[in-house]
């Protein structure tokens, strides 16, 4: 069966009267049946072909791949990254770039002026992103939004601290 072939999410024997499921910190939604939906929907994404690359992500591919001395600045910055953060189960970001910076191919990498002004064009990019109307989809007080409901009581928790969550425990 293809991703494009997945029946839909009722045939996986979830439905939206499922039993409540196991939530991460309160952040899924506990109707197995919108999971799987949402899960469906990033299968169809990933079966998809791939976008192609904003051109500031696509210069900057070229830039490591054609300069041969950021190509192995790049390569032993990743090889120096410790055994316990090539976990698959990590998520992405659990090594930050201070700690690549605290790596000899890291700091090293991160020194250099190519890879900066680079940097500095994909962060001015961004920066354009967060100005416009297309960053803020999700700032709203929609059920799902982060100004909800449900959003609004999980910030009043945490903010009394009365949390057992750490900022190191993302």
């Amino acid at each position: 069966m293809t991703a494009t072939q997945y029946p839909p999410p009722e045939r996986f024997g979830e439905t939206s009267q499922s039993p409540n499921i196991p939530r991460h910190r309160n952040w899924l939604p506990g109707d197995a049946g919108l999971i799987q939906t949402w899960v469906h929907k990033i299968i169809e994404e990933v079966a998809a072909p791939p976008n192609p690359f904003v051109p500031i992500i696509s210069e900057f591919q070229d830039l490591i791949d054609s300069d041969p001395a950021i190509y192995i600045l790049f390569h032993s910055m990743f090889d120096e990254v410790p055994p316990k953060y090539k976990d698959p189960e990590l998520p992405s970001n659990a090594i930050q770039r201070h700690e690549y910076k605290n790596l000899e191919g890291g700091n090293a990498t991160f020194l250099n002026p190519k890879v900066n002004a680079m940097f500095k064009k994909l962060f001015n990019e961004w920066a354009q992103f967060l100005e416009s109307p297309d960053s803020t989809t999700v700032l709203n007080t929609s059920k799902d939004g982060w100004f909800g409901p449900a959003a609004m009581e999980e910030m009043r928790h945490a903010s009394r601290g009365d949390s057992n969550w750490k900022f190191e425990d993302e």
